[in-house]
This record gives structure tokens, sequence and C-alpha cells, in this order.
């Protein structure tokens, strides 16, 4: 009685296992592979390789989100400018460092880098298009503003359509695999009551 017990029991537990099995298959087999932010991930929207796009990145936003926000300060009010520039910098500088030190991106760093990529796509054109206007003398000086311009809404417009696309993507692909797997078990359901 005892070994017909046992017997059945590892029956029982044998079937549990394999329909555990099948069903995380079946899950996996859906669920898309959506790895994090990484250095050497190719899933998400640095195609280029990390060391040389990480290198020109910080060479951009130490030259034009320093320099430039610094000259920024000392227009009008200096006191006033260089506690905002300070504090806008220091948020700036975090929100684009932890990226890079941490091995995922979420939604609230994804929106704090919009958030402060719009500000200065705002804020240092219209510096530099109505304060430095009447300073230009020299076409040495009106390239330098024209390049501090062009780059600092090139490295705005670089993060805010970069992290967007990607939060987009990753969360439509999250919203379709679990669709996906919502209307497979209808269907496995639907399928097995018309056997019935």
């Amino acid at each position: 009685m005892k070994s017909v017990t046992s017997v059945a029991s590892h029956n029982v537990r044998d079937l549990v296992t394999a329909k555990s099995v099948r069903a995380r298959d079946r899950w996996l087999t859906v669920t898309p592979k959506t790895t994090p932010i990484t250095h050497n991930s190719h899933e998400n929207f640095y195609s280029l390789d990390t060391t040389l796009l990480f290198s020109i990145e910080s060479f951009f936003f130490l030259f034009f989100f320093v320099v430039a926000p610094l000259d920024f300060a000392a227009v009008q009010v200096p006191s006033v400018r260089l506690s905002f520039t300070s504090i806008y910098l220091s948020i700036y500088l975090s929100i684009y460092l932890s990226i890079y030190l941490t091995q995922s991106v979420h939604i609230s760093h994804n929106l704090l880098i919009i958030t402060f990529s719009l500000i200065t796509m705002w804020i240092l054109p219209q510096h530099y298009l109505y304060y430095n206007t009447q300073s230009i003398h020299y076409l040495s000086d009106f390239l330098s503003k024209f390049l501090h311009i062009y780059l600092s809404i090139y490295l705005s417009i670089y993060l805010f359509i970069s992290v967007t696309i990607y939060s987009l993507s990753k969360y439509l692909t999250i919203y379709q695999s679990l669709f996906l797997h919502i209307s497979r078990s209808f269907r496995s359901h639907t399928n097995s009551y018309s056997h019935v």
C-alpha cells in the first residue's frame, strides 16, 4: 500500500513538474528579451562602441554644458544665474552618469533626461541668440556662438530622441508580449473546451 502511494505521489509530482516546465517554456517564447542598458548591450540605442561614444559625449557634455552655462551665468544677475546653473548642472550630470554607472535605466531617469533636455534646448539658444548678438564683431566670434548653439541643441535632441525611442520600444514590447501571452492562453483554453 505504501509503495502504491509513493508511486502515485511521484507520478503526480512528475506531472506537475512537466506542466510547470511547459508553462515556463511557453512564457519564455513570448516574453521579449528586454535587456537593460548595459555597457556591452547591443539591443539599446547605443549602436557605436561604448568607450568611443562615452568619450565623445563626455567631451560634448563637459565643454558645452559646463563652459556655456557658466558663461550664461555671468549675464545680468550673476548670483542668481550661477546658483541656478550649478543646480542645473549637478542634476543633469548625476542623471547623465547614472545611465553608465548603473546597469539599467528607470522610467524616472528617462523623464528627467527628457525634461532637462527640453530645458537645455530652450535656455542655451535663447542666451546666445538674444543676449550675445550685440557682442558679435568678428567671424570667429560668430562661429563660436553658432558652434555653442548647434552642439548644445544636438546633444539635447540626441538625448531626447534616443531616450524617448528606447522607452517607447521597451514598454510597447512588454505590452505586446503580454497581449500575445493572454491571447495564446485564451486560444488554448478555447481549444480545450471545444475538444470536450
